[in-house]
């Protein structure tokens, strides 16, 4: 920007947007660029808008709603209302001569430009999940089904404490009567676990197999705030600028499996809780007109990134609730932890690694553990 480079050092991502309404030009570079272009194969050059010798300034505002939009296909197939969409854009600019009133007049040398762009858009994330009915978080499977080779099948539940040879190193699992593990083989702290999870609250998608039976929907907020500036200023055979301003923005990211539980934490995207940018950049040059065939152009900036993303913490969570003792949460920093929840799947069914695997009946080796599904 300007003829200074507005990339950040870390995936060469453009540290500045500029304002819409401050650029005088835009140029692309795809090839036989020039020794001032460098870490791409193609370059976007934008130069900036300088002051005239007149006060000019403007002002805009773009509104995008969901009142305007149609609901999409996937939202009408599964029953599902149009997301809320709201897109508020508005910017304004302002430049002149430099004047001050009785001390100067910077009239055909020194002249600003300012320019400033907003932006709030809220918009809704849609989740999708499959959470244990309240039968199967009491250990009862005997409803739970799954598809092989395409046919619905019941789950069988197979005992790892009660097995029978049937080789050499090689054991078979007995099933459990109807699938229902007895109270007593369930682990309090797993029963905790899975109880974080929602209920479900509409009916599965698969009626069968049960699958997204929960949906939940929240909004994702964005906020961003933009300021250019530029100043020049002739003085004899030099014309000196300076540009500098700020991009300030943030990004924060609702619960997917909503407030109720803390426990567990998901985003949409690959994004955290919140994601945050307070990037500033600033340069100055002069153009030195050293003779009628030889030109001097001179320019240093400086361009700062300071970027979040942070995942959700909750310091009052009790960790000892999950069987992890108080002695460890201290030692190594569980305190605000918050762990995301692993959706394991297999021949179709569904399936948490807090509660059950699917598997086959046989095993090579001696089992060991808790009850699950196999």
């Amino acid at each position: 920007m300007d003829g200074v480079s507005i990339q950040a050092s870390a995936w060469n991502e453009v540290a500045i947007l500029p304002n819409t309404e401050g650029i005088q030009e835009v140029k692309t570079n795809i090839n036989n660029m020039s020794a001032e272009y460098g870490r791409s194969q193609g370059t976007v050059v934008f130069t900036s808008k300088s002051g005239t010798n007149q006060f000019h300034g403007s002002g805009q505002y773009r509104l995008r709603n969901e009142a305007l939009n149609a609901n999409s296909f996937s939202n009408n197939a599964q029953g599902i209302r149009r997301a809320p969409f709201k897109v508020n854009n508005y910017s304004g600019t302002f430049g002149g001569p430099v004047i001050i009133p009785k001390l100067y007049n910077g009239r055909d040398k020194t002249f600003f430009f300012v320019s400033y762009e907003g932006m709030r858009f809220n918009n809704a994330l849609d989740y999708l999940r499959t959470v244990p009915t309240a039968a199967e978080r009491r250990g009862d499977f005997s409803n739970t089904q799954t598809t092989v080779t395409g046919q619905y099948l019941p789950v069988n539940v197979f005992d790892p404490f009660n097995v029978t040879s049937v080789g050499v190193s090689q054991w078979q699992r007995l099933p459990i009567p109807n699938a229902i593990l007895p109270a007593s083989r369930i682990n309090p702290f797993q029963g905790r676990l899975v109880n974080e999870f929602p209920l479900p609250n509409r009916p599965g998608q698969d009626p069968l197999l049960n699958t997204n039976n929960f949906y939940n929907r929240a909004v994702r907020s964005f906020v961003r705030n933009s300021t250019n500036a530029r100043f020049d200023h002739r003085l004899a055979k030099h014309s000196f600028y300076f540009i500098g301003g700020a991009n300030l923005g943030s990004i924060d990211s609702p619960n997917g499996w909503g407030d109720q539980t803390r426990a567990f934490t998901q985003q949409g995207g690959f994004i955290g809780a919140v994601n945050g940018d307070r990037n500033y950049y600033a340069s100055l040059g002069d153009t030195w007109i050293l003779s009628p065939t030889l030109v001097a152009d001179v320019r240093v900036g400086l361009t700062r990134v300071a970027a979040d993303n942070r995942a959700s913490t909750f310091s009052d969570l009790n960790y000892s609730q999950f069987g992890i003792p108080d002695g460890w949460e201290s030692s190594i920093g569980l305190a605000a932890l918050i762990r995301k929840p692993l959706v394991l799947g297999a021949v179709g069914a569904r399936s948490r690694d807090s509660t059950a695997r699917l598997t086959s009946p046989r095993s090579s080796a001696r089992p060991t553990g808790t009850s699950s599904i196999r």
